[in-house]
């Protein structure tokens, strides 16, 4: 049974958020941190410092690398739009641009700074903007120009290289954001670069190897966005070995680097809460922190401070759901299902998971009651066929999961056979297999599973939808799915009900709602109109959507645990035409909903079908 599981994507995805430049929110979209007026309070002093309303201004001119902290600060709070906009103007304005990245007036005419490159490229990426083209200068290209055949990014310019363990940290987070990836020997350059203690030194090279709580907070963050569990681990041991009884880290006390531990603890999944109470109970009336506690307020130490109060980390920030196009819309498909469920599943799941859950092909009788596994046990549902473990599968599989980790298979051996089993056996993987004689047993045994769920909602087993929109709303309410004989109770299900009179029950669909008529109904007069009916129950005010094929189980059962993460409905279409039912939801949310995920390839949605989901959205046509 499910007792405690690890800390969700869920609560991941919950208080994650990135937002385009030209589409900054001006309130919060989640309860961040210990207390949101703390969080408030720190955004407002943010915002106060800043030179012009656009940046923070030094002694000899604009502080780049301190506006870009504030930055950050503002995107894992959530506050200040409209400053947030201002300040990453500036940041990107072409002047910006070349006197923060590349040095000029003074430096060489081809210079470029690595953690200059690095920390803006990873800042506009998370922010949703093109991090190829930034003030005149492809960020991407430039820091790749700067690697050495060693593996390390080093700076190019007249006054000689000072890059460092930071630099090359940052540097795997922006590539890793971006998509591109660090190439093998960047990622095992800074790997090199860990001393005895698990810790990191600030520079390369350091004798004898003094590990520094700011290096190893970032690179630890790097280590785990590139899957180097071990140095990871040891990296985290390191920084829970030195924080003090307080919940802080320097001799004295030093904001800065508690906040920076803080935000990789988060990543590492460990417990913040003394850290989080330790800033809280620093911070000033005006709102700001001290680089050490008793002193003013520091604009820098409440920059570094704030993601970890917000509970953010560069990870959240990174893997959270993004605006991946300019309207908000966002196809994910391959050649075939079993190729769309695992682009389903790097999306959802850019580095790993807590499990995955597998399902047969060809059929969606045990796998409609699979979604509330995948997500309470923070994991992507893939599919795969009856007979033998399919190559690609496994090797999304071990992308996600380590050796020792636990796979589960919806279904007995006539869903998934013992040789797909055996050879996830064989690949290091403990086996969990979830089923009943027949579909509706299935459902019971996985509600079982998940441990005396308190949602129940009902479906018909006979078809797909109606459990497809009901999956996504249990799998983000902790709920479990159970199986209708069409419009007729079944006595599995039947049973499992009598020994939890407690649970609150939802029938979903008309047949469920005849098989189980003392469970509250939730239907509409079709297949499209009963999913919107689920949106309109289950998710108000939903940041994103969900969009697959109405007659095609296969993109919608994988969709479903996406959308579950994004606190997203479920809605069906046709292939080239919107139902009404759904198009009309699309308007009723659309000025709330910051994007769309479509499951399938044009043949599944077509583009047509596509720009009319962007276009409700936005609006236009409703």
């Amino acid at each position: 049974m499910i007792r405690s599981p690890r800390r969700s994507r869920l609560s991941i995805l919950a208080t994650a958020f990135a937002v385009a430049a030209t589409a900054l929110i001006a309130t919060p979209v989640h309860a961040v941190g210990p207390d949101a007026t703390v969080v408030e309070a720190a955004s407002s002093y943010l915002t106060a410092q800043l030179t012009d309303g656009d940046h923070l201004e030094g002694e000899f001119g604009p502080q780049y690398g301190p506006t870009a902290d504030v930055a950050y600060a503002l995107l894992a709070a959530g506050f200040e739009g409209a400053t947030l906009t201002d300040v990453l103007a500036f940041l990107t304005s072409e002047e910006s641009v070349d006197a923060y990245v590349h040095g000029q007036p003074f430096d060489q005419e081809d210079a470029a700074y690595v953690g200059a490159t690095a920390k803006l490229g990873l800042l506009v990426t998370i922010a949703g903007m093109d991090p190829h083209d930034v003030g005149g200068t492809d960020l991407v290209e430039t820091l790749q120009s700067l690697e050495a055949e060693s593996g390390r990014y080093e700076d190019r310019s007249s006054f000689g290289n000072f890059a460092n363990i930071f630099g090359q940290s940052f540097g795997l987070l922006f590539l890793a954001a971006e998509g591109t990836g660090a190439s093998d020997a960047a990622i095992a350059a800074l790997v090199s670069a860990q001393c005895a203690d698990g810790g990191f030194p600030e520079t390369w090279d350091s004798d004898p190897c003094e590990s520094q709580v700011d290096a190893t907070a970032v690179a630890l963050q790097a280590l785990i966005m590139t899957n180097q569990r071990d140095a990871a681990a040891d990296a985290a041991d390191y920084l829970v070995g030195t924080r003090d009884d307080e919940g802080a880290w320097g001799e004295p006390q030093n904001t800065n680097s508690t906040g920076y531990a803080g935000m990789a603890l988060l990543t590492a999944d460990e417990d913040v809460e003394v850290t989080q109470d330790f800033l809280v109970a620093i911070q000033n009336e005006d709102g700001g922190l001290p680089i050490s506690p008793g002193e003013d307020s520091d604009p820098i130490a409440t920059a570094q401070a704030l993601p970890v109060l917000a509970s953010e980390s560069f990870e959240t920030l990174i893997t959270g759901p993004r605006i991946p196009t300019p309207d908000g819309i966002e196809r994910l498909w391959g050649p075939g299902r079993i190729d769309t469920a695992i682009a389903i599943s790097q999306r959802s799941f850019p580095r790993q998971a807590g499990t995955v859950v597998l399902a047969r092909d060809d059929d969606f009788a045990d796998a409609l009651v699979g979604a509330p596994v995948a997500t309470i046990l923070d994991g992507p549902l893939l599919l795969n066929p009856t007979s033998a473990l399919h190559d690609d599968v496994l090797a999304e599989i071990q992308r996600l999961l380590p050796e020792g980790s636990t796979v589960h298979l919806l279904g007995r051996e006539e869903a998934l056979s013992e040789d797909v089993a055996n050879a996830l056996k064989a690949a290091g993987y403990i086996v969990v297999r979830l089923g009943g004689a027949h579909r509706w047993e299935t459902s019971v045994v996985v509600a079982e599973y998940l441990d005396d769920p308190q949602l129940l909602l009902l479906a018909t087993g006979a078809d797909f939808p109606d459990a497809m929109a009901a999956g996504a709303a249990a799998g983000a309410n902790a709920g479990a799915v159970l199986l209708t004989a069409g419009s007729s109770p079944h006595p599995s299900v039947s049973a499992y009900l009598d020994e939890h009179p407690d649970a609150e029950l939802v029938a979903v669909g008309g047949p469920a709602a005849r098989a189980y008529p003392q469970a509250e109904d939730v239907f509409g007069e079709d297949r499209d109109a009963t999913a919107v009916a689920v949106g309109e129950r289950f998710f108000a005010g939903p940041a994103y959507v969900g969009v697959a094929r109405r007659d095609l189980f296969a993109d919608a059962l994988a969709g479903s645990i996406q959308a579950a993460l994004l606190g997203a409905p479920v809605l069906l279409t046709a292939v080239d035409e919107v139902p009404d039912a759904t198009a009309s939801y699309l308007c009723e949310i659309g000025g709330d909903v910051r994007g769309a995920a479509i499951w399938g390839g044009a043949d599944a949605v077509s583009d047509a079908a596509a720009a009319t989901v962007a276009e409700r959205l936005a609006g236009t046509g409703c």
